[in-house]
């Protein structure tokens, strides 16, 4: 569902490690929690939402705040009432309870989010300002960004500039490798921000299987008595 705001901020996102650079710049309603932004940055950037995630900011006393875990998980709701969790080395938020418009501000401009702790794409997310949401227009909405996204579980940042180059060389042992992962026709210039489709970030089924695990859970109770 996407959402309505009077107000929209105003993101860059750049993949780091990689030269040109891979980036989006979206504008995203100022109502969005943590979840919305990870959704919407799945969409942006091209991935494809298998692999684990986190936001992360340095806080002024050099500890990390972590804002992440999906919210729409089987996570028991009696048992996580808080929103929040204080370690020694930071903080931890829930990213579908945070919002974007408590994090993000004059002071506090840039976080990471990395996506696959395996392949570790970090992106910077820059919040550039927050602009009045136009009349007639939908939000999110991408207004530029260069470069393809690379595909998913094709080895990190360190070994994406090689791939690429294999792809160029079909006599190379590595071509074959390379065009299982990126496949023939991929194209690392390839970009046309008018074609982002941005998906829901509410999955129509969460509230059906929220209520389904209470109904077990109070059908256990009962058999226990």
């Amino acid at each position: 569902m996407l959402k309505k705001s009077n107000e929209v901020y105003q993101f860059i996102i750049t993949l780091k490690f990689i030269e040109p650079l891979i980036w989006r710049r979206i504008l995203v309603p100022s109502t969005y929690t943590f979840w919305d932004l990870h959704i919407a940055i799945q969409s942006v950037m091209g991935w494809e939402n298998y692999h684990p995630h986190a936001f992360e900011f340095k806080l002024p006393d050099k500890r990390i705040l972590e804002i992440n875990s999906d919210p729409y998980d089987d996570l028991d709701d009696d048992e996580f009432d808080n929103d929040e969790f204080e370690f020694s080395s930071g903080r931890y938020l829930f990213e579908g309870r945070a919002k974007i418009a408590e994090h993000f501000n004059k002071k506090s401009k840039v976080c990471t989010y990395t996506y696959d702790f395996g392949d570790s794409w970090e992106h910077i997310i820059k919040f550039e300002k927050i602009l009045p949401a136009q009349k007639g227009e939908t939000y999110p909405k991408c207004t530029g960004g260069e470069r393809a996204c690379p595909p998913e579980d094709c080895g990190g940042p360190f070994l994406y500039d090689s791939r690429i180059e294999s792809l160029k060389n079909p006599d190379t042992k590595e071509y074959e490798y390379a065009v299982m992962l990126f496949g023939e026709n991929f194209d690392p210039e390839s970009f046309d921000h008018e074609s982002i489709v941005f998906w829901d970030p509410s999955p129509p089924n969460r509230r059906k299987r929220r209520l389904r695990k209470r109904l077990l859970k109070i059908k256990s109770k009962k058999k226990s008595i």
